[in-house]
């Protein structure tokens, strides 16, 4: 079967993707649907403010560059964090809703995936340190003014406030967001990787409708349509990820699949190898190791303590006999006999 294209020009034209090269390697992809959404909503915005056209016009193209640009960064921290594992990228999408690291491979296990979902938001933080006083010395009045705005502030402030929201933003626990992974992570590291992901893409789904509600009232304009699609598109994502789970969907790599993930509520009798995977079974492993080595620590301080009374009564023996011992001396001489066998 051929595959769909739309026949209207402009339609194909919207849909088309414009190549930004290979900055560090990896391929990036820009939506003309991006450039056209982010520049004429930020036009209308400044538009309304009473800036002139041409003085909007030139602070959208200013805000969508560094939208794009801080976007951008974050994927890249993806890639740079997923290649400590060697999984390498396919490209860099960006599109009206963000941006996208096509990684040719999921995270091989979850401390991977939490290293990888966080490396994003930390590329904020990092730029955090440059952009805050930038922000403070280069305020949104200052430079040039051109065509009634000034290019300058408005790159410093959209570049300041850009890495807090973000960040924030992509923290919160829900997938398919950083944050949503980072929680996928940490359940899959105590639960099993099947049942994380029933928790995790029910708490996405949760979390989508919850931003829904915030968009639809609590959000004014452009802003609040935008965060309704980021719903809607989150929401779509989850529920697949909730249906995948019930027939013990994977989320990581190198795990090998075990019987009892075909049946994802064998965890609550703990049916199958080890009851919560490969994972769990290496942890009880551990955690047995530690036990015995515990174990054996106390009973060679025991013995050792042992052998030091039984020095000190044999020592009482020698200063006043046998008899001279008290009943009590006696009694303790007597067991540790018997625990040393002599």
């Amino acid at each position: 079967m051929e595959s769909w294209t739309p026949r209207h020009p402009v339609v194909r034209a919207l849909g088309a993707r414009i190549p930004l090269g290979r900055p560090l390697g990896v391929p990036v992809e820009l939506h003309v649907l991006a450039i056209v959404l982010s520049v004429g909503l930020f036009t209308w915005e400044w538009s309304r403010a009473g800036v002139p056209f041409l003085g909007a016009l030139l602070a959208a193209v200013v805000a969508a560059t560094v939208l794009y640009t801080v976007i951008w960064a974050h994927e890249m921290g993806h890639v740079l964090a997923g290649r400590r594992w060697n999984i390498p990228t396919h490209k860099i999408t960006l599109w009206p809703l963000g941006g996208l690291a096509h990684l040719s491979e999921p995270a091989p296990h979850p401390r991977a995936d939490i290293v990888i979902a966080l490396a994003g938001p930390a590329t904020h933080v990092l730029s955090l340190a440059v952009a805050w006083p930038l922000h403070v010395f280069f305020p949104y009045a200052s430079g040039p003014l051109v065509a009634g705005v000034y290019p300058l502030g408005v790159a410093v402030s959209t570049f300041f406030y850009l890495q807090v929201m973000l960040a924030l933003f992509n923290l919160l626990p829900f997938l398919p967001m950083d944050g949503g992974r980072v929680l996928m992570g940490v359940l899959a590291m105590r639960q099993g990787e099947v049942r994380a992901l029933r928790i995790a893409s029910r708490v996405g789904l949760a979390g989508a409708f919850l931003l829904a509600i915030y968009a639809l009232f609590f959000s004014a304009g452009w802003q609040g349509g935008l965060l309704l699609a980021i719903a809607v598109s989150n929401g779509l994502i989850c529920w697949q990820l909730v249906k995948a789970s019930r027939f013990g969907a994977r989320w990581y790599a190198d795990r090998a699949r075990d019987p009892w993930e075909a049946d994802p509520e064998a965890w609550r009798s703990g049916a199958g190898k080890g009851g919560a995977g490969a994972d769990a079974d290496e942890r009880r492993a551990k955690k047995a190791a530690r036990k015995e080595a515990a174990r054996m620590e106390r009973e060679q301080a025991q013995r050792a303590a042992d052998d030091d009374e039984m020095d000190r009564l044999l020592a009482r023996v020698s200063e006043v006999g046998l008899a001279g011992l008290s009943r009590a001396e006696r009694r303790r001489l007597e067991a540790l006999s018997k625990r040393r066998g002599t």
